[in-house]
């Protein structure tokens, strides 16, 4: 607080009014297993009840109720198929914020990117790629472009060239 206070006394200001375990990683509890602090399951499950809302209140409660037992069918569905220790994640995901240090990067697996540039140029998914893939369940040699793959390695040894008869 003492560096914040330094760099903007109105940034201090603001955050002096929060207790620290509610904006700070370094003060969270270490119970729940969760880094993460935004709402998106608050806005999702606002948007799916957002027509029932205005509705009388017993309605409103059927409608939650039959979403929630809906979601806890469809997930009873995926889990049952499911081989591994942890659960698997939305494979929609296509973009990542890898963080790391000094810096954080973009990841990119549909265009098979990263703002590391390493995967662009030597087609091999870099560290951020990687850990994106690992995220979703996906395997790394699954993104590797077909120049460094080995089977375009054998194709560049799979011609030969005749040997000659010497002449006397």
């Amino acid at each position: 607080m003492d560096k914040i206070n330094r760099v903007s006394e109105e940034a201090w200001t603001y955050l002096n009014k929060w207790p620290m375990h509610s904006w700070t990683k370094s003060q969270f509890s270490h119970r729940p297993k969760l880094d993460n602090i935004c709402n998106n399951a608050c806005e999702v499950f606002n948007a799916r009840i957002k027509e029932a809302r205005s509705k009388p209140i017993i309605t409103l409660l059927e409608e939650v109720r039959m979403f929630v037992m809906r979601s806890i069918a469809k997930n009873k569905v995926k889990l049952n198929n499911h081989v591994g220790k942890l659960p698997p994640v939305n494979e929609e995901y296509e973009k990542f914020e890898v963080h790391g240090h000094p810096t954080n990067m973009v990841v990119d697996l549909g265009k098979r990117l990263c703002t590391c540039q390493f995967w662009m140029l030597t087609g091999i998914p870099c560290v951020h790629a990687c850990a994106a893939l690992a995220r979703v369940n996906k395997r790394h040699e699954d993104f590797y472009h077909p120049l460094v793959t080995m089977d375009s390695y054998r194709k560049t040894y799979e011609h030969h060239i005749n040997p000659l008869l010497a002449s006397l």
